[in-house]
């Protein structure tokens, strides 16, 4: 095969994540069928031959197509059809990166998906799409916490907390924050009815500007009543975690515990 040169044919039309995988498509057309292209007849038929002879190797059949439109485009960038020196038309060239992308994105661990989506996350903000920086945390933040503390998550229409510790039955509701880069410090969204203590401890979770595990803590809820601030416009109580509030007695922190489990996840 005519790397180089194919490569070159493909710039013009396709972008560079779909030229890789043409070309690769059609490496392993030569690896597994054992063939060099430029030896091949390269119409149709021969084609359909070297699509029967994938199938007969393993190839799935969605690979199989992708291979396939890697030929066909092959046969155009030859020139001519075979026995004649009559230009070949080309075919339309479809992005085939797709599915090598999906594999991709399966083999990443989860923080390794989460650092991904901050970076698309911070593009989008660029361009004027997205407007907050927030998108999985609190889901996360929820399956993090039970997951290494033993909780049960409450069904979402649960009003007032989020989990539940079944061996104490103490009720916490749950709250994640990605801090922005060079800050200490975070509002957690509006909490309401606060004073009629619908529960026990909320649980704060703060993750760093790429997803990975800041801080973890547990506090009371006459800690959070005490340095709440009400809105009135809202009717709601906003909490801002600081490093001083963090540090309080009463408060315990969980770091150690949620970042090690969120270690297993990822292991």
């Amino acid at each position: 095969m005519r790397e180089e040169a194919f490569r070159r044919f493909l710039a013009q039309r396709l972008g560079a994540r779909s030229v890789d995988s043409y070309l690769s498509n059609l490496r392993r057309v030569e690896r597994e069928l054992t063939i060099d292209l430029d030896a091949c007849a390269r119409d149709e038929h021969e084609i359909d031959t070297l699509r029967v002879a994938l199938k007969r190797s393993g190839m799935s059949d969605s690979k199989v197509a992708d291979c396939s439109s890697a030929l066909r485009a092959y046969a155009a960038f030859a020139d001519r059809a075979p026995g004649t020196r009559d230009v070949k038309a080309e075919p339309p060239l479809k992005p085939i990166a797709a599915q090598s992308d999906q594999i991709a994105i399966a083999s990443l661990t989860t923080s390794n998906l989460l650092a991904t989506y901050a970076a698309i996350l911070r593009e989008l903000r660029a361009r004027g799409v997205a407007r907050t920086g927030n998108g999985p945390v609190g889901d996360y933040a929820e399956h993090l916490f039970a997951r290494a503390l033993g909780w049960t998550l409450e069904p979402n229409s649960t009003a007032g907390f989020d989990a539940r510790d079944p061996v104490t039955t103490l009720r916490y509701e749950i709250k994640a924050r990605r801090l922005a880069t060079g800050k200490r410090q975070a509002q957690l969204s509006a909490l309401r009815r606060l004073p009629e203590h619908r529960f026990d401890i909320l649980a704060v979770l703060l993750f760093a500007p790429d997803f990975s595990i800041d801080t973890a803590a547990l506090i009371p809820h006459a800690m959070v009543l005490q340095h709440a601030a009400y809105t009135a416009h809202t009717n709601s109580w906003r909490v801002t975690v600081t490093p001083a509030l963090l540090a309080l007695p009463e408060v315990v922190d969980v770091t150690s515990a949620i970042a090690a489990d969120e270690n297993t996840i990822n292991s």
